[in-house]
């Protein structure tokens, strides 16, 4: 009994704690921590503009009529955040707005380029008073009219460039022919169209079919120059069976056909 009882007395030895399976996720932590901190101080060390200054930027474009001045005003707010704090998009928003921009592309180059590369606008008419078309149909619209000859004079409610330039390249392609141009088309807002041809006479081609209208008129032209319709001034082809001719002279002709 009493040997029992000393072993009862015997003290229970502490618990040991197993810290193995810690180790790894806490020194996984810590580099984790480690990585972050110096990515951290790296990207703040490279935004500086101070450590990674612009040298160089670097403009390339045919230009005709874009001011070089007035587009490197644009570019100067934006050069002093250095090559990585620069704001690309925000660059290439600004040169786009200006009125000869017709595409921008803006990229660094390591390790202190800035290359913009810009394709000025390229106008093939007139529209309105002031402002132009480039060859999609697209309106834009310069502070200063350029002098530039021989662009036809094109016009229509507003958002329907397009579709005067495609309707100006049909009707060129039909008076080829007879080697005249056009030197002004209209659309008016109850979608009419009229025309003046490049030697002067003016032409109301309506609004239903006017190619096709158009191409009638074609082909009587030149019998109507051999029957000595000379002076002829305007056409009027809104007729569903022929048209009328107007001459320099008073009297006004009824043509059928």
């Amino acid at each position: 009994m009493k040997a029992g009882k000393r072993q009862a007395r015997r003290k229970t030895p502490p618990r040991r704690i197993d810290w193995r399976p810690w180790l790894r996720p806490a020194a996984a932590l810590a580099l984790f921590l480690s990585v972050t901190t110096a990515l951290a101080a790296g990207v703040a060390w490279a935004l500086d503009p101070a450590n990674l200054p612009l040298r160089d930027v670097q403009v390339a474009g045919d230009f005709r009529h874009l001011d070089r001045a007035a587009l490197q005003a644009r570019l100067t707010p934006f050069l002093d955040a250095g090559f990585f704090g620069i704001d690309v998009a925000a660059v290439q928003r600004s040169v786009q707005d200006m009125p000869w921009v017709d595409r921008v592309s803006v990229r660094r180059v390591w390790p202190d380029r800035l290359v913009v590369q810009v394709q000025e606008q390229r106008a093939v008419a007139r529209w309105g008073e002031s402002a132009y078309l480039n060859p999609r149909g697209e309106v834009f619209e310069p502070a200063r009219p350029i002098a530039e000859s021989g662009l036809p004079r094109l016009d229509g409610p507003a958002g329907r460039g397009r579709q005067v330039l495609a309707a100006y390249r049909r009707m060129s392609d039909i008076l080829a022919g007879l080697r005249l141009g056009i030197d002004e088309l209209r659309q008016d807002p109850r979608r009419a169209w009229h025309l003046r041809l490049s030697n002067g006479v003016a032409v109301e081609l309506g609004r239903a079919r006017p190619q096709q209208r158009l191409a009638r008129f074609v082909a009587v032209y030149p019998a109507l120059l051999v029957s000595g319709q000379a002076g002829i001034t305007a056409v009027d082809l809104r007729y569903s069976n022929g048209f009328a001719v107007r001459r320099a002279s008073p009297a006004r002709d009824r043509q059928t056909g």
